[in-house]
């Protein structure tokens, strides 16, 4: 799960244990978590408001949901922070959370690169179509060296 760094998002996020998963039988105690990732939400907005400038936020953001496994249940929250950083003017390219995979065979390694022009993440596409999905780049925008597995 992705916050910004702030020492009291950091508490609420341990105090309420967000950072496990919690298997409800009851509908009371399943709309009692909901309730709590919403207002661990509505709280991770609140900071990021507050901050005159979230671009390292919003980088931070996206490296987190593109190399990581967004959960079911915290979905509706990273859409709602997507969302909120284009609002700000950011991540406008991205179009979902978790890039639909349009085939299974691999074909393509994009590597991410910071302002620094240093790499900062890899990943495997099968599609041109997931990386327009991803970065906003069409094909004609992007240098396509064919995807080899390395053993």
């Amino acid at each position: 799960m992705w916050f910004p760094d702030n020492k009291v998002v950091e508490k609420q996020y341990y105090d309420k244990e967000l950072n496990m998963f919690k298997i409800s039988f009851t509908e009371k105690a399943d709309a009692e978590r909901r309730k709590e990732i919403s207002e661990f939400a509505d709280l991770i907005l609140d900071t990021l408001d507050c901050k005159a400038d979230i671009e390292p936020e919003a980088e931070t953001f996206y490296k987190h949901i593109m190399m990581c496994y967004i959960p079911m249940d915290r979905r509706e929250i990273m859409t709602d922070l997507l969302s909120y950083f284009k609002w700000r003017g950011y991540l406008k390219f991205k179009k979902q959370i978790v890039t639909v995979k349009y085939h299974k065979k691999k074909r393509y390694l994009v590597k991410f690169y910071d302002k620094n022009k240093k790499l900062s993440f890899t990943k495997p596409y099968t599609s041109l179509r997931e990386i327009f999905d991803d970065t906003g780049k069409k094909a004609k925008e992007i240098i396509i060296i064919p995807y080899k597995r390395v053993l």
